[in-house]
């Protein structure tokens, strides 16, 4: 009887990823000189909604939308007519010998974009609905898996530091249909019976580009930012960057010349240690270091109102225990679909901010049907068992 429950399951599933996929494409975003694909490349329909390529390239699609816009940092913008699944982006400019480049300060440009921050960015409430995939690494192998449908709800669109004693007044983030999940903290070869993953108290600063651009400005307060302009056209400016003050840093931001704002930024550091002792549910004492860090925003017009449509933030480190050093990596990614004003004040299942994400997962939420593409990667790691 058991048998046969599991191969109803079975049979199941495929009916239904079969019908999925007759209402879905999957588009896959490559590089046209190297055939690699490209992750994290936005793709932007009609109705200006908004998703994002996987690790492999690849998005699902709806099979009724016929035009796309599709982008990524440092290759061409282009619109496309949906007659194949395979798109094709060309590199706007190759790596360029620094010392031919002659350097120059952009501190001038974030500062100005934080003192217009209100200006520039959309900045009255509104709400955004789209996916969370919350991923961590121990020892190379992947711990915990999460992807689940978000609201975010803003009052703002900006981090107010005069409320960090009450973030639910200014920004709440609702968990809704969980579309995948799996952790290894009760498998026996896991020592730590937890979650590795950033709190959302960690992560609720780093959720707003005008918090990345007080902790940059702070950090290189007594020095110049000094960038290279690398590319540029009518409407665009690609900068990179480094910094060497409080810790070491480089990254690059597209400039909108037109708007007069950033429309992408990322940022990579390391050369600082931050150590935190942490307990799992058992009382197994072990230490977090963090060491390195990576951080991305983008932003899309909609509308007439720039809107971010991605935050991802990794943390690399390790774990201290009994000893051993225990490499750890951990992604956090916010996937922005949709934008949309209101009125409202709080959002339905919003998430309380003492407890990881994974332990605000309702007892009784089952993994459902959904829209996301997994890597292969990931999606052998959901279905081990």
């Amino acid at each position: 009887m058991v048998y046969l429950k599991k191969i109803l399951g079975v049979l199941l599933l495929l009916h239904f990823s079969f019908s999925y996929c007759q209402a879905n494409i999957s588009l896959e975003v490559l590089d046209v000189e190297t055939g690699k694909p490209i992750p994290n490349a936005k793709v932007i329909a009609p109705d200006n909604t908004v998703v994002y390529t996987n690790d492999e390239g690849k998005v699902y699609i709806l099979n009724n939308i016929k035009h796309i816009n599709v982008s990524a940092p440092t290759y061409e913008e282009l619109d496309f007519d949906l007659f194949e699944t395979i798109i094709k982006l060309k590199p706007i400019y190759k790596d360029i010998n620094e010392v031919q480049i002659n350097i120059i300060d952009t501190k001038p440009i974030f500062q100005n974009t934080l003192k217009d921050y209100p200006k520039l960015y959309y900045s009255k409430p509104s709400i955004y609905s789209g996916t969370i995939k919350q991923k961590a690494y121990m020892n190379n192998l992947i711990n915990n898996l999460l992807v689940a449908d978000v609201d975010i709800w803003s009052v703002a669109n900006a981090y107010n530091f005069k409320a960090v004693n009450d973030i639910n007044s200014f920004v709440q983030i609702g968990l809704n249909n969980i579309k995948y999940y799996r952790t290894k903290k009760n498998d026996a070869d896991n020592f730590l019976n937890t979650d590795i993953q950033i709190s959302p108290k960690n992560f609720m600063p780093k959720l707003f580009f005008n918090s990345m651009l007080v902790g940059l400005l702070n950090d290189t307060k007594d020095e110049k930012i000094a960038s290279r302009l690398v590319y540029e056209n009518n409407d665009i400016k690609i900068f990179t960057f480094e910094i060497k003050s409080k810790i070491i840093g480089n990254g690059k931001f597209i400039y909108n010349k037109n708007d007069r704002l950033i429309t992408y930024f990322d940022i990579r550091t390391k050369g600082y240690e931050i150590k935190t002792n942490k307990s799992d549910k058992n009382g197994k004492e072990y230490i977090s270091v963090s060491n390195n860090s990576y951080i991305v925003y983008d932003f899309y017009k909609n509308n007439n109102y720039y809107v971010p449509s991605l935050v991802k933030i990794e943390a690399g480190g390790y774990i201290l225990y009994k000893g051993k050093k225990i490499p750890i990596n951990i992604i956090q990614e916010f996937g922005l679909t949709n934008f949309q004003k209101t009125n409202k004040t709080e959002i339905k299942n919003r998430i309380d901010l003492d407890k990881n994400i994974t332990d605000n997962i309702p007892s009784n939420d089952n993994n459902k049907s959904n829209s996301t593409l997994l890597s292969e990667e990931e999606m052998q790691f959901i279905n081990e068992r």
